[in-house]
């Protein structure tokens, strides 16, 4: 991904006293003029390597009129991601550049740059370094086993017997490190590595106001990770462990159920009425930062919030449920059918909601008039589970052998909503 970015005011360049504005009527801004524009060339290269490792065993045995299926299993996927961005920046005092929307409104917007500034000449940009993240992982890691008992019975109207269990383990681990911008172990002079790259059609048969350059200055990758690989770029600018992100999230489970098949002499009516009772135990560790009153905007918009680390925290909480469920037909007739069903359900909250760990951001620019607001992203351990009441009631008219039409109604009671709220 390579392009071209302007920032008016971003990191230690800022419009002059002299930039104006122009606003109509209607307080839109038409027209806007200004120099010390920071502007930058950046390249990224995003690099992923995942890796799986699975292993299962399983059976059925049979004795006595008892069929036993049985399976274990394990699973582990790790994740590795690496993302570097390479940036120039305008040497100062940057960018002088315009645009105004009045000279032909229903043509493209007048846009451009003034006081010599060349966009694609390299002499008026720096290498200003490198960043990112290299080789961080994540993991997903789950041991799984179950066991279910059945037999066919003719005991009135229960017709077999059902009952079983498992239990699993998962966990969920991320790491993040990050390599801050930093120009070392590079040449003096990087500007070999920029390249104006052309495309004369690009967006050809578009006919909007916005323009869409045909040529622009960005960075011969390959040239660049053939002199600089990744191995010299981390020696020279190694990673560090990003705490803040850093979680660990594990949950075990164990749950045992039986059911009764149903159905009368007829098999006109038949269904199944179950119970399950599971258990649930979650842990999660992880650093939470401490943000300080001190804001630092940094260049090209790569604002951050300054804060302290924390000492590791870890949570855990446990919880129980019982899970009743009931499922009839009844056949109307030869074309018709009844169904009702009632059910207790429960759905766990996701991994990543879990991780007890919060990641504080600086704001960006915002728009005219509106405040400066930054964010808070935190997950809660303490997650209860998705519990639901449902009721489900249909009426079913086979016309054919392919044909259906249907009529149903349902009542669904949900407790323990997992919301995210942005403040």
């Amino acid at each position: 991904n390579q392009g071209n970015n302007w920032y008016a005011g971003a990191g230690a360049l800022g419009p002059s006293p002299t930039d104006a504005a122009t606003v109509d009527e209607n307080g839109v801004e038409t027209a806007w003029r200004g120099t010390n524009v920071f502007q930058w060339a950046q390249a990224n290269r995003f690099a992923f390597e995942q890796r799986m490792w699975s292993a299962a065993f399983g059976g059925t045995f049979n004795a006595g009129g008892w069929k036993v299926d049985a399976e274990a299993s394990y699973g582990k996927a790790i994740e590795r991601t690496t993302q570097t961005y390479i940036s120039w920046a305008t040497q100062a005092p940057g960018a002088s550049l315009y645009y105004d929307t009045t000279v032909d409104p229903d043509g493209p917007v007048d846009f451009g740059f003034y006081n010599g500034f060349n966009p694609n000449d390299k002499s008026h940009y720096y290498f200003f370094g490198v960043q990112g993240n290299y080789r961080q992982p994540v993991s997903d890691e789950i041991w799984n086993g179950r066991i279910d008992v059945t037999r066919e019975v003719d005991m009135g109207f229960i017709r077999g017997i059902r009952f079983g269990g498992n239990a699993q383990k998962r966990t969920l681990a991320s790491t993040p490190n990050a390599m801050p911008a930093s120009a070392a172990g590079f040449a003096a002079d990087m500007s070999k590595y920029l390249t104006v790259y052309n495309n004369p059609t690009y967006f050809a048969s578009y006919d909007g106001p916005a323009q869409f350059p045909r040529s622009y200055l960005s960075v011969d990758l390959p040239s660049f990770f053939r002199d600089y690989p990744m191995s010299s770029i981390v020696k020279n600018n190694p990673p560090t462990q990003v705490l803040s992100t850093t979680t660990v999230v594990e949950e075990s489970s164990a749950a045992g159920y039986v059911r009764l098949d149903l159905a009368s002499d007829d098999k006109r009516l038949r269904g199944n009425i179950g119970l399950r009772y599971v258990y649930t135990e979650e842990a999660s560790s992880g650093y939470v930062p401490t943000p300080t009153a001190a804001l630092v905007y940094g260049y090209f918009g790569a604002n951050t919030l300054g804060y302290t680390e924390a000492a590791i925290q870890a949570q855990t909480h446990s919880y129980r449920n019982l899970l009743p469920s009931l499922n009839l037909a009844y056949q109307l007739g030869d074309d018709f059918v009844v169904r009702f069903a009632a059910a207790k359900v429960m759905q766990r909250p996701d991994m990543n909601q879990l991780a007890a760990a919060s990641s504080p951001s600086a704001p960006t620019v915002p728009p005219p008039g509106q405040e400066w607001r930054g964010t808070l992203t935190l997950g809660n351990p303490a997650l209860k589970p998705y519990l639901a009441n449902q009721f489900d009631l249909s009426l079913e008219w086979y016309t054919g052998t392919r044909g259906l039409i249907a009529a149903a109604v349902f009542v669904k009671d949900v407790k323990n909503l997992v919301l995210t709220n942005y403040y």
